[in-house]
């Protein structure tokens, strides 16, 4: 899966990851994700999960980002080492990944 977001960021031009609107709850929550992450990962990891959101959003067939596909965005291109630490901000911002089926 982290495959397959590397190689649709790949392909998609620069400034893709603005295509859909955002759910105004899940885009706020999404500031303050990215306000916990490390400043050297920050900027990288912003854009990737966008676009990543985007691309499930699309799959869903949805005119927007949703919670759940910032989620799956997250999981899919996170490294093992950081899964942890993920999990920690998205219970600090109020995200419940486990309805999504990553809390195991």
């Amino acid at each position: 899966v982290i495959g397959e977001v590397i190689v649709y960021l790949k392909k998609e031009p620069k400034g893709m990851a603005d295509r859909f609107p955002w759910e105004k709850n899940i885009e706020e929550k999404f500031r303050k994700i990215i306000s916990k992450i490390t400043l050297f990962h920050r900027n990288i990891a912003e854009e990737a999960i966008k676009e990543a959101a985007e691309m499930y959003a699309e799959e869903r067939g949805s005119q927007q980002i949703e919670e759940v596909d910032v989620v799956k965005a997250m999981f899919s291109g996170v490294p093992e080492a950081f899964v942890i630490p993920m999990k920690k901000i998205l219970d600090d911002v109020g995200i419940d990944y486990r309805k999504y089926g990553y809390g195991k």
